[in-house]
């Protein structure tokens, strides 16, 4: 439900080019099915399908398994790729 809500909210900027839309691409985060849109520029962050931060991505991976329903608070938010990856994990 969440993931068609933001969705629609991202395809509805970009649809009023209230984003510039050339600045912009929209990528599938893994499998969960949502939609992030990144800047240009920072594209090279998802060089081979995966963010690049493999380490930190492997780190939480296992914190994420320690519990049953873990709560994730993304307080670095950058573009909101950690939100976006274990919101389907979390209560």
């Amino acid at each position: 439900m969440l993931n068609k809500i933001l969705n629609k909210i991202s395809d509805k900027l970009f649809a009023k080019n209230e984003i510039n839309q050339a600045s912009f691409q929209k990528i599938t985060i893994l499998n969960n099915g949502y939609n992030l849109t990144m800047p240009i520029d920072m594209m090279w962050a998802f060089e081979g399908g995966d963010y690049y931060e493999k380490n930190v991505i492997h780190f939480l991976d296992k914190i994420m398994t320690l519990y049953e329903r873990p709560v994730f608070i993304d307080i670095g938010a950058n573009y909101g790729y950690y939100s976006i990856k274990y919101s389907t994990d979390c209560a």
